[in-house]
């Protein structure tokens, strides 16, 4: 981890292409009333900061957010670096986040499951298997009023 002074005691901390501007010195840290606010500017500092998920899950470990478990924060950066996957188009990330998710047994993010079972391409990135999985994992993980939204996507 580096850091660099610069203008009006602001500090730049550059961590591994993820780039964080703290105002006012690192104490802003400390006081920071939503430490999850400066990982998700982290992941939207450069253009490909959500794919950088090992930077980010470290950024969570190294401002030991109060009250947050490592497995909390994982389930925030996967589920934060899914949403963003989307917005950019990056379906396969999107694919790669689900199966870790899955994986890891964590019950998160199962929108993202929905959106990318939907998902439409050709050739279809998803075999009809994993699309079967991620529906039936959302369905596993979303909350009951949204148990339709899932079925629908049969």
């Amino acid at each position: 981890m580096e850091t660099f002074i610069g203008f009006s005691d602001s500090i730049w901390i550059h961590y591994k292409e993820v780039l964080l501007l703290i105002i006012s010195c690192c104490f802003a840290v400390r006081i920071c009333q939503d430490r999850l606010d400066l990982i998700r500017h982290a992941g939207k500092k450069s253009n490909n900061g959500y794919k950088k998920i090992q930077q980010l899950l470290k950024l969570v470990i190294l401002l030991h957010i109060e009250g947050m478990s490592l497995e909390a924060g994982e389930c925030f950066v996967l589920e934060m670096t899914g949403d963003a996957a989307l917005v950019h188009g990056d379906v396969k990330l999107g694919i790669q986040i689900c199966q870790t998710i899955m994986a890891k047994g964590y019950s998160t993010a199962w929108n993202i499951f929905v959106q990318l079972a939907e998902h439409q391409s050709d050739p279809p990135l998803l075999d009809p298997l994993t699309r079967s999985a991620f529906i039936n994992y959302a369905l596993s993980i979303c909350p009951d009023s949204e148990i339709l939204t899932v079925l629908s996507v049969r």
